[in-house]
């Protein structure tokens, strides 16, 4: 039997208004577990709710993110395995690729993180040197992390969670006036 139109509106405003709620709280974890508390992480930035779609199939919610999202959320085991990990993501060596330096030396770009080795006036570097000390920075920061590993956040999988979704069918139900059960079904799409 079909919804009526006016119950399948209500139930798009307590499943958009949860998304919300999801939403926010992915970006709040991000900023105090990643403890940048002055600004949004490039995660965070990204992390976009697309909207919903209800049928007699069920309903559909979707968030588009960063691919690496479950990397900063489970963790990713380092080569000496120093960082916290709640998933088998692992580094295998110490090998670093040519685009992993490069994200490196983006990375100390975007933050200012200072490569020169004296600010006196009277000396003037060449753009090449401060190139190549850039660049060596970057390679040391990508072993770095591949020695040490990445700790995991769990930004992501305490929002998306039996008791939240519990939580989300109980709203639910309550304008239903039935049980209803909530499952998530992951598509990552590339």
């Amino acid at each position: 039997m079909p919804l009526p139109q006016n119950l399948i509106d209500k139930a798009s405003d307590i499943v958009l208004e949860w998304a919300q709620e999801a939403t926010d709280k992915m970006k709040e974890n991000l900023r105090t577990r990643l403890k940048r508390n002055s600004q949004e992480s490039l995660l965070g930035q990204s992390i976009i709710f697309d909207g919903t779609k209800i049928d007699s199939d069920g309903i559909t919610l979707s968030w588009n993110m960063e691919d690496y999202y479950m990397f900063v959320d489970l963790g990713v085991k380092g080569v000496k395995n120093t960082a916290k990990t709640y998933g088998n993501f692992s580094f295998k060596n110490l090998h670093v690729s040519r685009k992993f330096i490069k994200s490196m030396e983006l990375y100390i770009t975007r933050k200012g993180i200072p490569v020169r080795q004296a600010d006196d006036s009277k000396s003037m570097e060449s753009k090449k040197g401060i190139m190549d000390r850039r660049k060596a920075m970057a390679f040391q920061m990508a072993v770095s992390v591949k020695k040490k590993g990445i700790t995991g956040t769990k930004f992501y999988t305490d929002v998306f969670n039996e008791k939240e979704l519990q939580a989300l069918a109980d709203r639910l139900s309550d304008l239903m006036g039935e049980d209803l059960e909530v499952r998530i079904i992951q598509n990552i799409k590339a």
